[in-house]
């Protein structure tokens, strides 16, 4: 069944993103311009099917939105979590950050109850590395490259901050298709995100991809199901769902995914390998299982390749 296939859920709580930038669909879109929140009953449901989702791993609480637009979505964000704890202990929970909104008044790095953040500088005028730090309690701090650190902080929570000012991105998608001035090469493989990642857009429609959003045109076709009408076991059980992931599977692909060329997941090795978090490994930034019990082991990845 689609259900023990999600490993993943992007969940927006609003529709607001202060930026319009031309490698993001949004560059299509006027979602500057106002907050649309996201209905509670769709959280609800969210929350609700949980339990039922027996090889859920992730939780992010962005898609195309900046989700700490002001405290209270950081409130919020614990809220949902808490109660996702109570039902559900497997599931690592993280965001992503444009920094617009962070403050004192503001402080999501420190507040938020999550265990990872990816936080971006896209701008000379967003926070630069030297003024985050000052609103985080660091432990150590793992130096990738210049423009990418990663930040061990004290309360086990992992930051990594990438300054695109310093570090511009070395390869960009074109989400879907929609990005056209993106779109350089063809897909001739099954792209493994579509089977274990989910997409709920701050409308309530379920997306079957990360790189797809409902508002995009071309991506209407491949809404799943609205949130706001069916329960989320009901959507993965449709029609909608069963012929999209059928037909990828075979190497179908519809139009938004012919130039995609975000990464396949494929496991190299068996287990999973997990950041470190007590900032002592001999492996950083990934643990080396010699601390544990010190702040480790931390959120885990999957190894990517194309």
């Amino acid at each position: 069944m689609l259900r023990e296939r999600v490993k993943s859920i992007e969940l927006e709580l609003h529709s607001y993103c202060p930026k319009q930038c031309d490698f993001c669909p949004n560059s299509l879109l006027e979602r500057n311009e106002k907050v649309v929140y996201t209905e509670e009953r769709v959280i609800d449901e969210i929350i609700r099917a949980v339990p039922m989702l027996p090889n859920l791993r992730r939780m992010a609480f962005h898609r195309y939105n900046e989700p700490f637009i002001h405290r209270g979505q950081t409130a919020k964000i614990n809220a949902i979590i808490a109660k996702i704890k109570e039902v559900h202990r497997g599931v690592e929970f993280w965001a992503a950050s444009n920094l617009s909104f962070l403050s004192e008044g503001n402080n999501f790095l420190r507040d938020s109850q999550l265990h990872f953040m990816m936080v971006r500088r896209y701008e000379e005028k967003d926070p630069s590395f030297e003024a985050m730090v000052q609103f985080v309690d660091v432990h150590s701090v793992y130096t990738v490259s210049p423009g990418n650190h990663i930040l061990f902080l004290h309360d086990g929570k992992i930051v990594y901050y990438h300054d695109v000012t310093v570090a511009p991105f070395t390869e960009l998608y074109d989400r879907g298709g929609s990005l056209v001035h993106l779109s350089t090469r063809r897909r001739t493989q099954p792209c493994n995100r579509i089977t274990i990642n989910l997409g709920i857009d701050y409308n309530g429609n379920v997306m079957p991809c990360s790189n797809m959003q409902s508002q995009v045109p071309a991506h209407e076709p491949h809404i799943l199901g609205n949130l706001r009408q069916s329960t989320l076991l009901e959507i993965l059980g449709g029609e909608p769902a069963a012929s999209f992931y059928e037909a990828t599977a075979n190497a179908d692909f519809p139009p938004a995914c012919r130039s995609c060329q975000s990464k396949n997941v494929i496991r190299r090795f068996p287990g999973r390998r997990g950041w470190c978090t007590c900032g002592r490994s001999r492996n950083l930034p990934y643990c080396d299982e010699t601390h544990i019990g010190n702040g480790g082991p931390g959120p885990w990845e999957e190894d990517t390749e194309l």
